[in-house]
């Protein structure tokens, strides 16, 4: 039985190799080769930046940020200003569209507006925990240190009733800005807008 043994030079001399490695940095550094790779340098270059911005706008725009440790930290330092994931902007928007309302001179938008702030008020109050079945439970259940006008509240709940009951309630546009003021008031101390 014939076995092949390959055989390894015993020589530790790296010059060879070394001259190799010199004359292929010298060929990739000639002046010829540089105006032979310019259009890919230029082209990387481009590509490197292009991937930068890219990388720097998905960081801005996706939960990424939020995700990773800015997320614990943001959470932190506005833990009394975000409640389940509803964040104060879109609180003023939703907000802004129901004030919004106000500004028409018909009754009939004037009890939407108050109702939608009552829902507004409601779905707040609900996602942060208060007890109770209805809209009045919940509000008797806010302390007068979370919230400076429950009294108000509690009448301009009245109204609100009211409006829905009967459709031909009376109703005035200094009493719908008087109650919009009153929900926002609250708001601001629930710190929802």
């Amino acid at each position: 039985m014939f076995v092949i043994v390959p055989t390894f030079s015993t020589s530790t001399d790296l010059g060879p190799l070394w001259e190799d490695f010199r004359q292929f940095i010298g060929v990739l550094t000639s002046s010829e080769m540089l105006q032979h790779l310019l259009p890919l340098k230029i082209l990387f270059v481009f590509s490197g930046v292009g991937f930068i911005v890219i990388i720097i706008y998905l960081l801005l725009h996706t939960e990424y940020l939020e995700w990773s440790r800015y997320g614990d930290i943001k959470d932190f330092l506005t833990a009394g200003r975000k409640l389940l994931g509803i964040t104060n902007q879109k609180n003023i928007q939703a907000w802004n569209k129901i004030k919004k309302g106000l500004e028409k001179e018909y009754e009939a938008q004037w009890k939407v507006s108050v109702i939608e702030g009552f829902s507004f008020l409601e779905k707040i109050l609900e996602n942060a925990g208060y007890p109770g079945e209805t809209l009045g439970e919940r509000i008797s259940k806010i302390s007068p240190e979370d919230v400076s006008n429950t009294d108000k509240l509690m009448k301009d709940q009245e109204v609100y009733y009211d409006i829905i009951k009967d459709p031909n309630y009376r109703f005035t546009k200094e009493m719908a800005q008087e109650i919009i003021m009153d929900l926002e008031q609250s708001l601001k101390d629930l710190e929802m807008l």
